[in-house]
């Protein structure tokens, strides 16, 4: 089966997509409102427990992939003699 695309791209645009045998041609066309400012915030998150955590990359141009990292896990002793499993917040061992 042979695909044939048609078309015109002019001014400000970007192109995405691909081509897969099985779903056929799925892409995108869209429009820039022009040179969007570069991000210049955190690339490196660490999930919070009592807050979510927002980077202010809405309209921006990353430089560089955003990182979030695994959630804090730390296993302390106990007054039981057991072990106590303390997940998503910092430890400040005595």
């Amino acid at each position: 089966m042979e695909t044939r695309i048609k078309g015109t791209v002019s001014g400000s645009v970007h192109v995405g997509g691909g081509i897969s045998t099985r779903a056929g041609l799925k892409g995108f066309v869209g429009k820039s409102k022009g040179e969007a400012p570069v991000y210049t915030g955190e690339y490196e998150v660490t999930p919070k427990v009592y807050e979510e955590t927002v980077l202010p990359t809405k309209d921006k141009r990353l430089t560089d992939n955003v990182s979030v990292r695994k959630i804090p896990q730390y296993e302390v002793s106990n007054q039981s003699g057991g072990e106590t499993l303390i997940i998503g917040d910092e430890y400040y061992g005595s």
